[in-house]
């Protein structure tokens, strides 16, 4: 899944949620809550048939869902 991708939003939404609620009891218990994205590499970053290239830049979705996580957290 490309997570900019509209088809995608649903579960991004979802996600958000869920560490939503684990960001805010990790902070109500005075811990730091920390996330490691799963864009990459293969089997989680997908790749082109007999290419074998990715479908998308690793790079530029991971900064993506920190911008997104740093918003989307507070």
């Amino acid at each position: 899944m490309v997570p900019r991708a509209p088809e995608g939003q649903g579960v991004i939404d979802r996600h958000i949620t869920w560490w939503k609620m684990v960001h805010l009891k990790n902070m109500k218990q005075g811990f730091d809550t920390i996330i490691k994205a799963e864009f990459g590499p293969a089997p989680y970053l997908p790749l082109l048939p007999y290419t074998q290239m990715p479908v998308y830049s690793q790079w530029e979705v991971n900064v993506y869902m920190m911008h997104l996580l740093r918003t989307g957290l507070k």
